[in-house]
This record gives C-alpha cells, sequence and structure tokens, in this order.
C-alpha cells in the first residue's frame, strides 16, 4: 500500500492505494465518496486525468477509466478536453428511454409498468446520479404529413441535438429512417428491449413460458393444446414454435393447432373474433376437435379470447383449460379462471440498465440477448375459482 496526496482548490485527494483491488476502482470509489461527502462540491473542476497519473504515480489509461466510471454514474460531467466537474443533485445525468408505442393507448399496460419500473429503478439508486426522459409514440412518427410537427419528435430531436444524454434505453421502437439518423449520430451508448433477438439486448422468455406451460398441462393428464400467439415474426424462426415443436416430441403429444393473430391496440379484438370462430369449428368437429388447454402468448389477446369463450357458454377450466403470458401486478377482469405465466417489469428494467451501464464504462457484455424468465402462478378469479400450478 502507499499513500500520495494532491492539493487542488482546497482539497486534498489522499490516495491509499491496496494492491488487493483494481486501482480504476479505488480512484473512482475515492471521488464518489468526497463528492457524496460533500468535500467536493457541485460545479467544482477535478484535476486533469494526467495529473491525476503523474502525481499518483500511476498509468494513465487507469485514471482515464476511473473517470469513466464516474462519468458514467453521473457524478461527474463534462465534455471530453474540456475537463470534468462535479454535478449537482439538480444536474443528473439524463437517460432517454423511447418507446415505440405511445403509452395513453388503453392496451399499453405492460410499457406503462416497464417505463415505471425504470424510472423507479433510475430514481431509487444510490450508485448513480441519473434521471430519465421518456418520449413514446415513437412508431407513429415513421410516416405522415404531421410527424415533423409532433411534440414529441421536436423534443426528442432538440433534446439529441443538445447532447444531453448519458445513455438511451429503447423499447420496442420503429422511429423512421430521419429519426433513426438522428439517435445514432448521437453515438450514445443504447441498449434495446423487443422481439427481435438478432437486434434486441432483452427480450422475454417466451420458450420458457412455452415450456414451462406445456408441462404444466401434461402434469393435469391433458394433451391436446390451442396455441394463439400475436408476435409479427415468422412463425418458422420463432423460439415459441420451436419450443413447442420440442415439447410435442417430448410429451408425445398430438399436433398442436397453432393460430396468428394481429397484435398492438386491435389485438384483443382479433382474439376475440379468432375464438369466436375456433368454438365454432370445435363444436361442428365432435368430441375430437376439442383441445384441452388454450394457450395464449398475450394478456390483452386473453382478454379477448376469455369474452368469446362466456359468450359462447364454454366453462374453464371444466371444458378447457386457459393458459396465457401475463405481466406481473398487472390484473386483468376475465370473468374466469387463467394459469399465468408472470414476467417481471423489474427484472427487465434491472437488466436493461445493468447492460447500458456496461457500455458506458466498456465492459465485457454477457450473452445477449438476455432472456427474462416468468413464474407459472395461479390466478384468483372474480368468480371465485381458483387453478394451483402445482397440483
Amino acid at each position: 500500500m502507499f499513500v500520495s496526496t494532491i492539493q487542488y482548490r482546497t482539497v486534498s485527494f489522499d490516495l491509499k492505494i491496496e494492491p488487493a483491488v483494481p486501482i480504476y476502482q479505488q480512484i473512482a470509489g475515492h471521488f464518489a465518496r468526497l463528492i457524496r461527502s460533500g468535500e467536493l462540491r457541485p460545479g467544482q473542476p477535478l484535476p486533469s486525468c494526467r495529473e491525476l497519473a503523474r502525481n499518483w504515480n500511476v498509468n494513465f489509461q487507469t485514471v482515464h477509466k476511473a473517470m469513466r466510471r464516474l462519468k458514467a454514474s453521473g457524478l461527474v460531467g463534462g465534455e471530453p478536453r474540456c475537463g470534468s466537474v462535479v454535478r449537482s443533485e439538480n444536474q443528473k445525468a439524463v437517460i432517454g428511454v423511447l418507446a415505440g408505442p405511445s403509452i395513453t393507448d388503453e392496451s399499453s399496460h405492460f410499457l406503462r409498468a416497464l417505463i415505471v419500473a425504470l424510472r423507479a429503478e433510475i430514481a431509487g439508486s444510490r450508485d448513480f446520479r441519473w434521471t430519465s426522459r421518456v418520449y413514446d409514440g415513437l412508431n407513429e412518427l415513421r410516416s405522415g404529413p404531421d410527424s415533423r410537427r409532433s411534440t414529441v419528435r421536436q423534443q426528442l430531436v432538440a433534446d439529441l441535438k443538445s447532447r444531453s444524454f448519458n445513455g438511451i434505453v429503447r423499447i420496442v421502437d420503429r422511429p423512421g429512417a430521419t429519426l433513426e439518423g438522428e439517435i445514432s449520430r448521437l453515438k450514445a451508448p443504447s441498449v434495446r428491449f423487443g422481439v427481435d433477438l438478432q437486434k434486441s439486448d432483452v427480450v422475454l422468455d417466451m420458450a420458457g413460458f412455452i415450456s414451462a406451460s406445456v408441462e404444466f398441462i401434461v402434469r393435469k393428464g391433458l394433451k391436446k393444446i390451442c396455441y394463439l400467439r400475436n408476435y409479427a415474426d415468422d412463425p418458422s424462426h420463432s423460439l415459441d414454435i420451436r419450443a413447442l415443436e420440442e415439447a410435442v416430441r417430448r410429451f408425445s403429444l398430438p399436433r398442436v393447432e397453432i393460430h396468428q393473430i394481429s397484435g398492438g391496440a386491435s389485438c384483443e379484438q382479433a382474439a376475440y373474433e379468432k375464438t369466436v370462430r375456433m368454438v365454432e369449428q370445435w363444436r361442428s368437429g365432435g368430441r375430437h376437435g376439442w383441445p384441452a388447454a388454450l394457450l395464449v402468448l398475450d394478456d390483452i389477446a386473453t382478454r379477448g379470447v376469455s369474452f368469446a369463450l362466456a359468450q359462447k357458454g364454454i366453462k374453464v377450466p371444466a371444458q378447457v383449460l386457459l393458459m396465457s403470458a401475463t405481466n406481473e401486478g398487472i390484473i386483468h377482469y376475465y370473468g374466469m379462471p387463467v394459469v399465468r405465466y408472470d414476467f417481471s417489469s423489474k427484472a427487465i428494467a434491472k437488466s436493461l440498465l445493468d447492460i447500458l451501464h456496461k457500455r458506458m464504462l466498456g465492459e465485457a457484455l454477457p450473452e445477449l440477448p438476455i432472456k427474462i424468465a416468468g413464474e407459472l402462478k395461479s390466478f384468483q378469479s372474480s368468480a371465485g375459482l381458483a387453478i394451483n400450478e402445482q397440483n
């Protein structure tokens, strides 16, 4: 261990270097303590990396790596070659949250929950001095004469030009070429949540939903399955379909009836109409036409399915077991028991911000995309019925 001191504008930087801990972490932690204790005040400039390296007799790149950590955490700000200054609580580093759908859409329950989780994770962190700005409805700006006059677009473009973002979280956004160019030119670290395995850093483990659901169905002594999905990708290349095919082979199940429905705001209506037609077909085929279990990939679609089943007088779970991929903490009225596979918005938010922070620091990333697993749960319906997944 050795101790070195720098006297800089009334602040003495005593650094005790321990050989067992990476030096850049010690330097970053040293400055973080000085900032949080108030010894380094907001707006106060810091010594240059070269000055610190020279006086502490450490490598310049080591000091630069430490400063990068401080800037990523939001404790320190400043432009390259202009020096670093201590940020105040009112000058937090901004994380831009760019969302494709609009949070005002009635069906955007999951998006709203995810944004709440992201903002809570950002605001509640003791390690980061971050704040967030949310820009939603970007998918609606892809075309049309009014897209450039959108208030959201104008604000985002202005903020992008001011280079006010330390990082960007992107949620299933497809903003169009012009706006995409503005985002790319910023060169801020970014992370993406979506359904495309090639372009997303974090995705929902829909294959896990399928595997857990089929195992549950088999434990109940059931075999014939119908699956409603609303993914826009090619079913022949999707992990959920592959998982379904694998489960069919593993448990020697009959061929699964698969139906594709539209997503977005029309998802519930599309699921309702599809279910009405399916029930009519099942009835015309006699008892051999009926599935034992109905899997639905989306909780909004499940709402449409449950309304159709109720309208047609189908008893759940006596006639068919209803299972759905759902979002933790979001309870829809189904009027019948639904076995839920809950995905956690908090887990998604944490993974997104962990990856973003690593990109800010230039650190090695885990294997991407990270697949967020869910948890199979029973659902106590308003009708007072419940299904226990353990039985």
